[in-house]
């Protein structure tokens, strides 16, 4: 699309507009790059809680879970959301408008996004249910399986 708008450039009827395309959709290729070389996990499962990269929120502790379900775009389950205990929902809150934005789309305020993980999003939010529930000694146990298998959560094909 950057180079388009570089392409259309001598067009003398919007040039403002044009430049503005190429820089905006210029500026995506890096931000593109980088995204795709970045090897961090997306979504961390430990002792404590769950942590998602992408809701830029503290780690979530298991205690603050009461509940989660997978939630659907077009039929496609991306999100586990996670229903958080009352007394422990608003040291989680997203800002209003994303919160506002997952009601309208069916989803609780917090969510976790599987789509970037290549995870199997049921199995991720089985997971979660489960070590929401667990004791700890018993969650270590767990998680200490799912690392030595580190195909478990990953897509049956």
């Amino acid at each position: 699309a950057a180079i388009v708008a570089i392409m259309l450039l001598p067009d003398k009827r919007a040039p403002q507009a044009l430049w503005l395309g190429a820089v905006f959709f210029g500026l995506g290729i890096p931000v593109g790059i980088h995204s795709l070389l970045d090897k961090r996990p997306w979504i961390v499962l430990d002792e404590e809680g769950v942590w998602d990269r992408g809701l830029r929120r503290p780690r979530i502790p298991w205690d603050a879970i009461e509940d989660a379900y997978t939630g659907s775009v077009r039929g496609q389950a991306m999100f586990v959301c996670l229903v958080l205990k009352e007394d422990r929902a608003a040291e989680f809150a997203p800002s209003a408008w994303v919160a506002r934005s997952n009601r309208l789309v069916g989803t609780e305020p917090l969510n976790l996004n599987a789509a970037p993980t290549g995870v199997d999003t049921e199995k991720l939010c089985m997971t979660v249910k489960l070590l929401a529930h667990l004791p700890r000694e018993e969650r270590a146990n767990l998680l200490g399986m799912l690392a030595e298998r580190t195909d478990a959560l990953v897509h049956d094909n």
